[in-house]
């Protein structure tokens, strides 16, 4: 499996401000792994579970990112909009809400499940109907702990702005963001490769990862998509990446 990101076919050359700022947060790179069905001592991860989410039906999600032309500099550009973490942390959480039950401990489960019961019955008079009441909502709904099940969260580098949104919307620690933190800071948003340059970042530390250790993988894409992937891993692993020396 091969994932690249390279923007030169975009590259806008305009003054349009939305599309500017692809210019500067996108980097060229790429990752390569070689996925197997047989069981070999050098085999580094087990693939656990997949979930893909796609809103192209939301209207706000379609419309957060994407190429458009410039008549103005009669060129072609990728755009950002404003709103495009909330839609990230949305995409995230749906994809997540289906994964949950699969990969968590069923204690983990049943013990949101009955909270969120207990939340929606003690709260479904105490907000309004408006779209700000039902975002706050949303935000105090009980959530399953992806903190403690998982030894290695690596969200999608996709720039400030998501990462923050994703660690909100996820409520996890700093610690579990520094993988992509420093992805981010160090390479840009490479894309489709981002989460295994966090990965690269994770087996370059000094602990690398240990046997067993579950990592979870976030990835986003245009209008709007998100992916998740669980690995285990399958021994200890330690190797210094090239882009992490």
């Amino acid at each position: 499996m091969i994932c690249t990101e390279n923007i030169t076919n975009n590259w806008y050359t305009g003054n349009d401000k939305s599309m500017l700022l692809v210019n500067a947060i996108f980097r060229a790179g790429g990752a390569a792994c070689l996925l197997t069905t047989g069981a070999f001592p050098q085999n580094k991860y087990r693939l656990v579970d997949v979930e893909r989410t796609h809103l192209g039906h939301d209207d706000a999600a379609f419309r957060c990112m994407g190429q458009a032309y410039d008549p103005a500099s009669d060129s072609l550009g990728v755009f950002l909009r404003k709103n495009v973490g909330e839609v990230a942390a949305k995409a995230v959480r749906m994809n997540l809400e289906r994964l949950g039950p699969r990969v968590l401990p069923l204690k983990n489960s049943l013990r949101v499940a009955l909270a969120k019961v207990a939340f929606s019955l003690s709260s479904s008079s105490s907000f309004s109907s408006s779209s700000s009441s039902a975002e706050k909502k949303r935000s105090l709904e009980p959530q399953p702990d992806f903190e403690c099940c998982f030894a290695q969260v690596y969200p999608h580098a996709g720039g400030p702005a998501v990462l923050d949104a994703m660690q909100r919307s996820l409520r996890l620690s700093d610690d579990k963001m520094r993988t992509s933190r420093a992805t981010w800071a160090s390479h840009g948003n490479l894309s489709s490769a981002s989460t295994f340059y966090a990965m690269a970042f994770a087996e370059s530390q000094p602990g690398g990862i240990k046997k067993r250790d579950r990592a979870l993988s976030i990835g986003l894409g245009g209008c709007f998509k998100a992916g998740t992937v669980v690995w285990e891993a399958e021994r200890d692993i330690r190797e210094v990446h090239e882009a992490w020396t």
